[in-house]
């Protein structure tokens, strides 16, 4: 089975600046492409969108993969989500 070319996509988007949160990874994906390449449950993936502060650093190290992104790319998009996140919840 062959890669979804989406993948490739979100890489060039990132990488040129236009993608800076986690979530907005998801405009140009669905997650339930992600989520079955994933191998895990779709909602607890969706929720992990929401939220990525929940997932593992292995996760996001393998998510990197799949968008061939450095890991500490992914991990940035990753914490600048959480922090959007946390700020929302509080007010």
């Amino acid at each position: 089975m062959s890669k979804d070319t989406r993948y490739k996509t979100v890489n060039i988007l990132v990488n040129g600046g236009h993608i800076k949160t986690f979530s907005e990874i998801f405009n140009h994906i669905p997650p339930s492409i992600v989520s079955r390449d994933f191998g895990t449950n779709y909602n607890r993936f969706a929720n992990l969108i929401t939220n990525p502060s929940d997932f593992k650093l292995k996760e996001l190290y393998t998510l990197a993969r799949f968008f061939e992104l450095e890991d500490d790319v992914m991990i940035e998009l990753a914490h600048k989500q959480s922090v959007e996140y946390r700020s929302k919840r509080r007010k």
